[in-house]
């Protein structure tokens, strides 16, 4: 499972000695880390959401230009199924409906 707040710590840190060079997390940085995602995550995760998100939130923090939008869709280019644990969790969950709701 990848740890959100690990990420988040390392990149803080590299942006903290970019800022003293003067530079920030470009667009670059930006696609690097969207494909990174996307070609090592299962595309229907919940923990992926979550994931980018997070980098969503932070990045716009750290860049003005940051497109949310734009980052998300790289994430999700490339379609990966679930793999049979999350589908055997998926299966557990109740849906409710309508008539049960009241």
């Amino acid at each position: 499972m990848i740890n959100t707040n690990t990420i988040i710590n390392k990149l803080e840190k590299e942006n903290d000695l970019l800022k003293k060079k003067k530079a920030t997390i470009t667009k670059k940085h930006f696609e690097a880390i969207a494909k990174i995602i996307d070609e090592n995550t299962p595309h229907n995760d919940d923990t992926k959401q979550l994931l980018v998100n997070a980098f969503c939130n932070y990045f716009k923090t750290q860049n003005k230009n940051f497109n949310s939008f734009r980052f998300y869709n790289a994430c999700f280019k490339t379609f990966k199924p679930l793999s049979k644990e999350q589908e055997i969790a998926h299966s557990k969950i109740k849906f409710v409906t309508e008539s049960e709701d009241k």
